[in-house]
């Protein structure tokens, strides 16, 4: 049970970086203005 849910918890946590990773990128395509903003939002 242990092992299964560290199994769960860091294939979640590699697919959540990656999600972080493209959305940094992607924002970086936008104008350092809307970069600012989200960041301020955020």
């Amino acid at each position: 049970m242990c092992v299964s849910f560290f199994n769960l918890y860091f294939i979640f946590n590699n697919k959540l970086s990656q999600v972080i990773f493209l959305w940094k990128k992607c924002f970086k395509m936008n104008n350092k203005k809307t970069m600012i903003g989200s960041a301020m939002s955020a």
